[in-house]
């Protein structure tokens, strides 16, 4: 049942901000902390708590100093895509442009001495040159509009490339067309005026006629000087003919057939009239022959498997190889980048491999090596920490395994994070200093960790098999892991309790943890906050729920309640819901505090212990607008800190409860930002197109 009121209120200012008109009893505790008693008497146990979690929070605790963590898929040239030359027989990639700009579509000049490409700029994309090595660049061509897909004339002369051209369509826009342009920058002319427009060029080996294709993904030859267009492929409703290259004896031409239904691109050849086509290899794009006219180097993906079920994207992108005549794929760039692939309790905009796009491929006059341009587009996230106040991020870990769900210890000084290593499914669980090193790995098959008030130990949520069921345990360590102990074992199939939401609380003195016990199958399948002993002892269950789910468990600083998510199971045809609900850590009763029909969740409970930080969501399954709330425990209307649509979530307290840091898509990419509980004073710490997220103060 629920009670009407609290029994007892305490609130913890800061001592630079108390402000009496009537003189209150007042207990000094460290870093200027004061508790004040409002008329009532407070039991000794619990004053010793307060106390001792205020010694545990050190000097550190006001936050002035103490560093945020987060997790962020950043790295070098990150969603920026560069040009790299690569041995045919495969081996190291060489980075040539090597900066944060995207560098697109390289073409090697026809004595092998220069790559023509395009680079982003202000209006879009400028052709510029470059010598081979990376040196030697000049801006080619500046106009207002994005130039684009460079491509060399036999003798070395000229260039073609696409563009904005000077026809408006029906609607006000000018389709891109085809330009000629010398080799030093002069006689810039356009070739094509085509209503659908014209892109793609690619010459003929003896310079007299182009490839191009039409607006419809129809591919045509076009004389050098843009007459006598003529469509040679037509691709069909579904499906479009793209990327055009010559045979080096202008016999056939390659090119992509793209099938709009089940977005996946195949290797196409065809005699150079269009005739006797066929394909010659399943998911490539952007085809270019050897010099000797053997081979067809091209971009191998996006592979797609298909099962009883439908087809997926496996996202499978690489630089490949392969006879003219067709055969097996020969990979000249590997691992393969995986994109898409998500973990265990990720954010679904990580994955555990790297996902990349590539733009245009093209060999050396010698055949040895191969160029192009790639951007890496997903990998998996690391750790940084940052200073409150912004700045430079610290990167704490750099490896090809995936560091999330990071939590800082109380005082400040070091983290806990999960560890997913390519092929296991579970994580493992690890602790190191938040200013780098001191690495030590805690436990295998471990998520959920939530340290101890005096920091000297984790309790997590660990997983082992045992005849085919997942057995789920609640277990703690010392942050080096040893000392390892089991708290608490439950045996279910259910997925959802060994999710980073069932991560167990400790209470603020240390003596005791909560943690979330299922118990049955199915339509029997039951869920419990429980609370036991700090040594598994004297366990005994606050709260059963028959049909609905707990998630984030929070113990408030007083020790007194808990707060908890109380979610439908979201069954098929059903329509979710969850709340933020505060359940008695001594008598069970509980109060609901949000009542908006919206998904709250996540409750996290400020230093003072007068108010829950929350993520709240729309409910639509076709929307994940959300926004970072904070709601008063005493009760009242919870309050919102930002706009839905800024995609705001994930919030941490500073020490001081001064602040909050959450993550935002506010503007465009997922960033680190700190705003103060009324909502005003929202300042951005990340500045990059990475994904930051999972913040922890």
């Amino acid at each position: 049942m629920s009670k009407p009121a609290f029994r007892l209120q305490i609130l913890i200012f800061r001592e630079r901000e108390l402000s009496f008109d009537t003189p209150q009893p007042l207990v000094r505790l460290r870093s200027g902390l004061l508790i004040c008693f409002l008329g009532l008497a407070l039991p000794l146990t619990a004053v010793a708590a307060l106390v001792a979690l205020a010694a545990a929070a050190g000097p550190t605790s006001n936050g002035v100093d103490r560093r945020i963590v987060y997790a962020s898929n950043w790295t070098p040239h990150f969603r920026t895509s560069d040009i790299y030359a690569v041995a045919v027989r495969g081996g190291l990639p060489r980075n040539l442009t090597n900066n944060e700009i995207d560098d697109l579509d390289p073409a090697l000049s026809p004595d092998g001495h220069q790559i023509a490409f395009a680079r982003a700029a202000r209006h879009g994309l400028d052709l510029f040159l470059m010598n081979r090595d990376g040196s030697g660049l000049r801006r080619l061509v500046s106009r207002a509009g994005p130039e684009r897909q460079p491509a060399w004339s036999p003798d070395g002369h000229a260039l073609a490339f696409a563009a904005p051209g000077s026809l408006r369509n029906e609607k006000g826009w000018r389709p891109e067309q085809l330009f000629l342009v010398n080799r030093d920058g002069s006689g810039l002319r356009e070739l094509t005026h085509e209503e659908e427009g014209v892109n793609e060029p690619a010459w003929s080996p003896d310079g007299t006629k182009l490839a191009a294709v039409l607006g419809g993904g129809t591919i045509a030859t076009l004389n050098r000087d843009g007459s006598g267009l003529q469509p040679i492929s037509f691709g069909g409703d579904d499906d479009e003919d793209l990327d055009p290259a010559w045979s080096p004896d202008g016999r056939r031409i390659a090119f992509t057939r793209t099938r709009s239904s089940l977005n996946t691109n195949d290797l196409w050849v065809m005699d150079a009239d269009g005739s006797h086509r066929r394909r010659l290899a399943k998911f490539g794009a952007q085809p270019a022959w050897s010099p000797d006219g053997s081979r067809i180097a091209f971009i191998n993906g996006p592979v797609w498997s298909c099962k009883r079920d439908g087809c997926y994207d496996d996202g499978l992108t690489a630089i490949a190889t392969i006879a003219a005549s067709g055969g097996r794929k020969h990979f000249v760039t590997g691992p393969l980048e995986r994109a898409g692939e998500d973990f265990l309790g990720s954010s679904s905009r990580w994955s555990l491999g790297e996902g990349a796009s590539f733009f245009k491929v093209a060999w050396t006059p010698d055949g040895k090596k191969l160029v192009y341009a790639r951007r890496l587009e997903q990998r998996a996230p690391d750790l940084f920490s940052i200073s409150p106040h912004g700045g430079a991020p610290r990167r704490l870990t750099a490896t090809a395994a995936a560091e999330t769900n990071p939590v800082v210890s109380p005082d400040g000084r070091r983290v806990a994070f999960n560890r997913y290593r390519p092929g296991p499914a579970f994580p493992d669980l690890y602790t190191m200093r938040v200013g780098g090193g001191g690495l030590h790995r805690v436990s295998v098959n471990a998520v959920s960790p939530s340290w101890s008030p005096d920091g000297r130990r984790l309790a997590f949520v660990g997983l082992c098999w045992h005849g085919g069921m997942v057995e789920r345990g609640v277990f703690t360590a010392t942050p080096e892991g040893s000392d390892r102990r089991r708290i608490a074992h439950t045996t279910t199939p259910s997925f959802r309790s060994i999710t980073a939401a069932s991560t167990p609380s400790w209470s603020p003195d240390g003596r005791r943890i909560a943690y979330i016990e299922v118990s049955g199958v199915g339509s029997s399948e039951r869920e419990a906050i429980t609370v036991a002993s700090a040594d598994g002892t004297a366990a005994r269950q606050l709260l059963v729920l028959r049909r609905r789910y707990a998630y984030y468990l929070s113990w408030s600083l007083v020790g007194d309640l808990l707060a908890f998510t109380n979610a439908s199971r979201g069954q098929l045809g059903r329509r979710h819901s969850s709340w933020i609900e505060l359940v008695s850590a001594e008598e069970g009763w509980t109060r609901r505090l949000t009542q908006a029909p919206f998904d709250d969740y996540g409750p996290v409970w400020s230093p003072a212990a007068t108010m829950l930080a929350f993520t709240r969501r729309t409910r639509s399954p076709y929307s994940e607008n959300s926004t970072v709330c904070v709601v008063r425990t005493s009760g009242g209307g919870a309050r919102c800190l930002g706009k839905l649509r800024w995609h705001d979530g994930e919030p941490s307290w500073a020490p001081d409860g001064s602040r909050l840091v959450l993550a935002s898509l506010r503007d465009g990419d997922s960033d680190i930002y700190t705003v103060r509980p009324d909502g005003h004073g929202r300042r951005k710490l990340t500045h990059d197109i990475a994904d930051d997220a999972q913040p922890s103060w």
